[in-house]
């Protein structure tokens, strides 16, 4: 997930701080700053109320075969029904 400062869209010169259960986020060229929530949430509606789903990366096989050569780890949602529904959440800027 790439960031960028909501008010000038700098990218590069952003500076993160860990408070508690988010990052506070600070732009270095306008001095916008804003909270990063790092919690899972679906991306469908909101909902906290995950579970952890491991499904296959597939590569190629011989010819057009393709097979799986492991695995990553994909979150459905409980309340939506949803699959792979994870995002961060960033709240409003609150300079």
């Amino acid at each position: 997930m790439s960031l960028k400062c909501k008010s000038c869209g700098e990218e590069d010169r952003l500076r993160g701080s860990r408070q508690g259960d988010a990052i506070r986020i600070v732009c270095e060229v306008c001095g916008t700053s804003w909270m990063r929530d790092v919690s899972l949430k679906c991306r469908h509606c909101g909902s906290e109320h995950l579970r952890s789903m491991p499904i296959p990366i597939w590569g190629h096989g011989r010819g057009k075969m393709k097979t799986p050569t492991g695995t990553k780890e994909a979150w459905a949602c409980d309340d939506c029904g949803e699959f792979d529904v994870t995002r961060q959440h960033d709240e409003g800027s609150d300079e």
